[in-house]
């Protein structure tokens, strides 16, 4: 009976260790404020040691995430280690269908608990105002994103650089954009930039460019000094 019994324990260990992800909660330590802090974390979707993290957004500010918020901005290539330092080399990705939205204020998009899964190696959300789909998972330097757009309408992908000298390159027959922004909250070398480069494996169409309330179409290349 001793042997029987040390097999069972034995089974139902190994089988609870399985994956060791499924312990993890990136969201642990993030409902925090200025005032009160609960661990002023992030949920951050990434490889241990990865030159970018990943994270979604639910508003703008150093805590840009709240567990509580039922509004989603996007996805956020973010580096900040603390929300008292702020974020450096920092961009948004912002899927969206039909009608276009470009100021931060007015794309937000509903999402629900139910239909999110946030673990350290992938998150998926379901963007109830877009009605698609967001998957995201990490790469040492880089991630894969998933976007299931509903078929028959406008379909984009918003990146916003926020503030700072910045540029773009579009190639529409490649279906790339590239170029680099110096965003930062301080703290960093004069001639600092972080480099991007975006790859569909979808055709695209069109593209343009904006800053504020102007909106270049159709433009395959800008800087923008601030």
């Amino acid at each position: 009976m001793a042997a029987a019994f040390y097999w069972i324990i034995y089974m139902s260990k190994k089988q609870k260790l399985r994956n060791l992800l499924d312990y993890v909660n990136p969201a642990q330590g993030s409902n925090s404020v200025h005032t009160f802090s609960q661990g002023n974390t992030l949920p951050l979707v990434a490889r241990p040691f990865a030159m970018t993290h990943w994270a979604p957004q639910t508003e703008d500010s150093p805590r840009f995430y709240q567990p509580t918020a039922r509004q989603l901005q996007g996805i956020r290539a973010t580096h900040q280690p603390s929300p008292w330092i702020g974020d450096y080399g920092h961009f948004l990705l912002c899927p969206q269908s039909g009608r276009r939205f470009l100021q931060g204020a007015q794309r937000s998009s509903v999402f629900r608990a139910e239909d999110t899964t946030l673990g350290p190696h992938y998150f998926r959300t379901f963007l109830g105002r877009y009605r698609t789909s967001v998957e995201i998972t990490p790469t040492e330097r880089c991630a894969l994103m998933r976007l299931n757009f509903p078929e028959g309408e406008p379909a984009r992908l918003i990146i916003d650089l926020f503030d700072g000298q910045c540029e773009f390159v579009f190639d529409e027959a490649q279906g790339t954009l590239s170029g680099f922004t110096r965003a930062n909250s301080g703290g960093v070398p004069d001639n600092y930039a972080l480099y991007f480069y975006i790859e569909a494996d979808s055709p695209v169409k069109d593209g343009g460019f904006f800053k504020g309330g102007e909106v270049w179409e159709g433009e395959t290349r800008r800087i923008c000094a601030t």
